[in-house]
């Protein structure tokens, strides 16, 4: 969550995002709560309606910090279990982990009747891989480094990548989960009124 090609990182769109949307549902008199996690959950606060809340939700988002490897299913089965009564459950993720078992963890909180929406958050250079020279790549993992000739490979990175950023959409919409992919070269006030903007 910590990568960026330019501009903001993704921890800090996903996090503008999240207090924007705090704000906008506590302007409509909807009680809002938070869930940072990695591999574990981080910080919960549980759902509030009141004023004072957003700024707790927005203290919490901007003393969020990139974490170890991350257990998205597992902590996402923990959280459907905390959510008591029928929410409105929004996932911001860069979803960077085995894909049937997030989706079987987002049906775990529609089978207690939420509706879900997930912001899959990208770098436009995840999907382009424009590297045309010997480059230095870190990996998924802490420490993971390698040392390679992109124009070997490009072309496979891009159809691999390409097929696997499809099983999230797809299996979203299998499981009426609504999913929307969020650019982080598009500002994220921009990239969130044009998606509110087709929801409504």
């Amino acid at each position: 969550m910590d990568f960026t090609s330019e501009g903001e990182n993704r921890m800090t769109y996903g996090a503008s995002l999240a207090a924007a949307l705090t704000l906008l549902m506590l302007r409509q008199g909807d009680q809002v709560g938070l869930g940072v996690f990695d591999k574990e959950v981080r910080n919960f606060i549980p759902p509030r309606g009141n004023a004072r809340h957003f700024g707790a939700i927005v203290d919490a988002l901007e003393h969020i910090q990139p974490g170890e490897d991350t257990n998205i299913s597992g902590v996402l089965h923990q959280m459907a279990e905390r959510v008591r009564r029928r929410s409105m459950v929004i996932i911001i993720s860069d979803f960077f982990d085995d894909v049937e078992p997030i989706l079987n963890s987002l049906q775990h909180f529609r089978h207690r009747h939420n509706e879900v929406i997930v912001l899959h958050l990208l770098d436009e250079i995840e999907l382009t891989f424009p590297f045309d020279r010997v480059t230095l790549f870190e990996g998924m993992k802490r420490g993971e480094e390698v040392v390679i000739d992109p124009r070997i490979m490009a072309e496979s990175y891009r159809r691999s990548f390409h097929a696997h950023m499809e099983g999230p959409r797809r299996g979203c919409t299998g499981k009426n989960v609504d999913y929307q992919r969020m650019m982080l070269s598009e500002p994220f006030d921009r990239a969130l009124s044009s998606y509110l903007g087709k929801r409504a």
